[in-house]
């Protein structure tokens, strides 16, 4: 299986600048308290991409998690566990290691000018499913203004096993500001 190299990263140092793509200068971080949005209810069940089934186009089925909008499941269409083929293949998925829940490529967090902002969502939800595959968070101040905008767009190749994340944090405000992405990516098969 290959995955697109963009999922493979552990952490992103990168600068998002204003709308019109202006320069970002230093300084010390004196403005207010950053925070995702948090949704009401429940943390939202998301939809699957592709699927298991033998007439589908798709090789693979994901499963995500409302935690970091990571992968809950990556599952094998066509490669099962032994040759009854009554249980299929998966290939990462969630789990506890050390006491700790391991979500295959979650966002964890933000840091927005030095400022880290929890997107896991363990105490409430912050990701809301736009369309199958894509999930939005948003970034908001102390006073509930939004800063910023965050988008994870998964897709799913048909016929084959490419696996693609996109993701894209759009600034809000009119200033530039830096950003650090903390994510988690692939976790390690239970031996």
């Amino acid at each position: 299986i290959w995955i697109a190299p963009v999922l493979w990263l552990a952490c992103v140092v990168g600068l998002v600048s204003a709308q019109e793509g202006a320069a970002a200068s230093a300084g010390e971080d004196t403005g207010p308290v950053y925070a995702a949005r948090v949704l009401e209810g429940d943390p939202e069940t998301f939809t699957p991409l592709g699927s298991l089934a033998e007439e589908s186009p798709f090789e693979a089925e994901l499963s995500f998690s409302p935690f970091g909008a990571g992968i809950e499941a990556l599952t094998l269409a066509h490669h099962f566990v032994t040759d009854k083929q009554e249980s299929h293949v998966t290939v990462q998925h969630a789990r506890t290691i050390d006491g700790i829940e391991a979500i295959p490529f979650a966002l964890l967090a933000v840091e927005i000018e030095g400022q880290r902002v929890d997107l896991v969502g363990l105490e409430a939800p912050v990701w809301s499913e736009t369309e199958t595959g894509h999930f939005e968070a948003i970034i908001q101040d102390d006073s509930g203004a939004e800063i910023a905008r965050i988008e994870r767009r998964f897709e799913l190749a048909e016929r084959g096993y490419d696996i693609i994340l996109n993701q894209t944090l759009t600034n809000l405000t009119p200033d530039p500001i830096r950003v650090r992405w903390i994510q988690t990516g692939p976790i390690s098969m239970p031996k």
